[in-house]
């Protein structure tokens, strides 16, 4: 740094013009943005004032654009899009095209952090468009990074990995070495999200390397607390704490507050996975004050969320009580129902061990309203963010289209029209496939409301484990919805792995019999004599058997029956799963045309049930994904018999 500060003074000492004089300070501010942003911002602050002095506009832009950068890495928001807005007017009005795309670049990643998903690819997009009309590589591989940026924010890990890696190819191509630190860490927190911490691991580390030999230190800040929350995650209590140490350090050199906080609740939390629940005390209690010290809201209900958890364990029970009633109140100012519901439900925790059930059922009640509630707007949302996402590609495409030849316009507009198409089947799936788990999660909840009074302590916990157990085949199901149109290009994300198929199906087939009362119909299965494992992904499988089996009740009379089978096929080295149900059968043309998509068959629900005519299909792609066969065997009027054979 002392030496990039000499070759400054040199530089300037030796410009003839002021004007040269402003684009050197320009220069050496956007190479400080990472290293040092505080340095970059005073940089960017004497050239900014010297452009102005001088009416050099472009000057201006520049220096503006990286105040605006500066911002962002500083979280100031507000500051952050009020300057590249202003960057951006004048970027456009004198035709300079990178500052554009860097003004856009900025607005972008600040919209992300806002919650304002379609603004950010919009900018991303129209940036991406600039760079690649000037040639300009890196921009164009700082877009392509950010584009998987919108997606990762919105949960969507598949689709942001693919721009991840596009943007490192390009990195390592050009040889831009800062970049390619920066895309290593962003797969890596795909990896992270798919539960792959090794693979996280390694990509972590390879990113960690570059950015010490190029003394990128806001970087690393990031980077050294990644690594110690894959720590945590696998209870390396004390690695966790030794690259959270580090983060921390580095934080406090670059005054990066939010950094420092973060790195002391990692700690905080490593220790007391260690027991060590004094010291972890200490960690929160400070992170709780830098995060009060930069009006972080949500940061500071978190740390007072742990430290009432904590002094549970501790024994002082009424001072936890005063943290997480702080919590609560913090949470409800700002609207954060994910928030709300872990203290509602940490106070549910608390009452419990102290012996106030009436207490504890009412902030249980609360919590699992909450829940259900934040689960739901947040799906909610991302639906929506994903439709407004859409229209915007949809609209990338069209402007494109028209700028095309005449003779492949036609082709194009086909695309657009099967685009809409598969959006519009994407909402259907998702309707469809949560409403299996859902009534579960009813059913459970009527029982225990109805009969709370009566029931046994243990029986509750029993029945609110199911309740949760459930939601997370719900969240399960989303995420698996998400990459269902990923199956024919290859790119959904299955974790083929062996599992215990006759455990499965045993518990399914319980959930199922609460359900298959209200028919009166009988569902009967056997477990084999032997353990059968198969090669398969669990989540998709749970997804696969719920289908056929809700089919089976659904298309079947009253007091009918449903007969589960499941067996080895040694010959083709399968397990084979029959499923029987005593209903109304399929015709021929039925038969044609099972498993497509909307399909309306002459069998009908029989009991008034929704059917949207996905679920068949769904259940197909996703046995051939995973190298199983299934089809059907059935008459017309004499029931069916649908076979699922996977590999073992």
């Amino acid at each position: 740094m002392k030496h990039a500060l000499q070759s400054l003074e040199l530089e300037l000492s030796e410009a003839p013009t002021d004007t040269e004089r402003a684009d050197i300070l320009n220069r050496h501010a956007e190479e400080m943005l990472n290293p040092d942003v505080y340095l970059s911002m005073q940089l960017a602050f004497d050239a900014n004032q010297l452009s102005r002095q001088i009416n050099y506009k472009q000057g201006i832009a520049h220096a503006v654009n990286i105040l605006g950068g500066c911002y962002y890495r500083l979280t100031n928001n507000e500051r952050a899009i009020e300057s590249a807005e202003e960057a951006l007017k004048l970027c456009l009005e004198i035709g300079y095209d990178d500052g554009a795309a860097f003004a856009l670049n900025t607005i972008g990643a600040t919209s992300i952090i806002m919650g304002n998903h379609v603004r950010a690819l919009e900018s991303f997009i129209e940036s991406l468009a600039i760079r690649t009309s000037i040639n300009n590589q890196q921009g164009i591989a700082t877009s392509l990074m950010n584009i998987g940026n919108v997606y990762q924010s919105l949960g969507d890990q598949s689709k942001a990995l693919d721009y991840y890696l596009k943007s490192l190819s390009l990195r390592e191509e050009i040889d831009d070495k800062s970049g390619v630190g920066t895309s290593l860490t962003n797969i890596g927190n795909c990896y992270v999200a798919f539960g792959e911490l090794s693979t996280a691991l390694e990509y972590f580390h390879k990113s960690l390397s570059i950015k010490e030999e190029l003394d990128n230190r806001q970087g690393l800040i990031g980077t050294l607390h990644s690594i110690a929350e894959v720590h945590l995650a696998l209870q390396n209590n004390e690695t966790c704490i030794e690259f959270a140490q580090k983060s921390y350090g580095l934080a406090v050199e670059m005054t990066n507050k939010l950094g420092e906080s973060n790195a002391l609740h990692c700690i905080g939390l490593a220790l007391e996975q260690k027991d060590d629940f004094p010291s972890a005390l200490d960690y929160y209690t400070r992170s709780l004050t830098i995060r009060r010290e930069i009006h972080n809201p949500a940061g500071e209900a978190g740390s007072l969320l742990s430290i009432g958890t904590l002094l549970v364990k501790l024994g002082a029970v009424d001072t936890a009580l005063s943290h997480l009633f702080n919590a609560l109140k913090i949470a409800k100012t700002i609207q954060s129902k994910i928030l709300m519901y872990k203290v509602n439900q940490a106070l549910a925790d608390l009452y419990h061990q102290v012996g106030d059930f009436a207490k504890a059922y009412m902030y249980f009640t609360e919590y699992f309203k909450l829940k259900e509630e934040a689960l739901g707007d947040e799906a909610k949302k991302n639906i929506q963010n994903l439709q407004a996402i859409h229209q915007v590609e949809q609209a990338r495409k069209e402007a494109e289209i028209y700028r095309l030849r005449n003779t492949e316009l036609a082709e194009l507009n086909k695309n657009l029209l099967e685009l809409n198409n598969e959006k519009n089947e994407f909402l259907g799936i998702a309707a469809h496939d949560l409403k299996n788990p859902l009534a579960g999660i009813m059913l459970t909840a009527s029982t225990v409301k109805q009969h709370f009074r009566q029931m046994p302590g243990d029986e509750i916990i029993g029945q609110m484990e199911t309740i949760e157990k459930t939601a997370d085949r719900m969240r399960r199901i989303i995420t698996n919805l998400l990459d269902i149109y990923s199956i024919e290009s290859g790119k959904l994300n299955l974790a083929i792995k062996h599992f215990d198929l006759s455990k499965l199906v045993a518990s399914l087939v319980k959930d199922f019999r609460k359900l298959s009362k209200a028919k009166n119909i009988e569902i009967h299965f056997t477990p084999p004599t032997q353990i059968i494992f198969v090669l398969a992904d669990y989540n998709a499988t749970i997804e696969i058997l719920e289908n056929l089996i809700s089919n089976a009740l659904k298309f079947s009379h009253k007091s009918g029956s449903i007969t589960i089978q499941l067996s080895l096929h040694e010959e083709y080295s399968t397990a084979r799963l029959e499923i029987i149900d005593s209903g109304q059968g399929f015709s021929d043309d039925d038969k044609l045309q099972l498993f497509g998509k909307f399909m309306r068959l002459s069998a009908r629900p029989t009991d008034g049930e929704d059917s949207t005519g996905l679920g068949l299909y769904i259940v197909k792609k996703l046995v051939e994904a995973m190298n199983g066969r299934i089809n059907c065997e059935s008459e017309l009027g004499k029931g069916a018999k649908f076979i699922v054979e996977l590999p073992l």
